[in-house]
């Protein structure tokens, strides 16, 4: 709800204390992670879209929000590759399709 409220810091003050469990769902996490993202902590939402993908397995949408947080922490190529894998798994995402050939160029 505080997520959706757009009061994005007490989200993540709610949210922080279950992500120290032993297993932590993949819902929380990938909450955590947007929640970080949305607030420009760019390496926090990174971890925690990654712990996520590396428990819970792929998910499109947070590998497409790892792409965005490595393009907005300078790491270019690696989202170059993060996104093309995406594409790889789900080539109907025109828009993101558009966007790294432009950024290819």
């Amino acid at each position: 709800m505080l997520f959706r409220q757009n009061d994005l810091r007490a989200a993540k003050d709610v949210l922080l204390p279950f992500a120290g469990v032993a297993e932590p769902s993949g819902e929380l996490l990938a909450l955590l992670g947007r929640t970080c993202h949305a607030l420009g902590q760019y390496k926090d939402a990174l971890a925690y879209y990654k712990d996520c993908l590396a428990r819970f397995g792929m998910n499109i949408d947070l590998l497409n929000d790892v792409g965005a947080c490595e393009y907005q922490l300078g790491n270019r190529e690696e989202a170059l590759r993060v996104w093309t894998r995406s594409l790889e798994l789900a080539p109907a995402q025109e828009k993101l399709r558009k966007f790294v050939d432009s950024l290819k160029k």
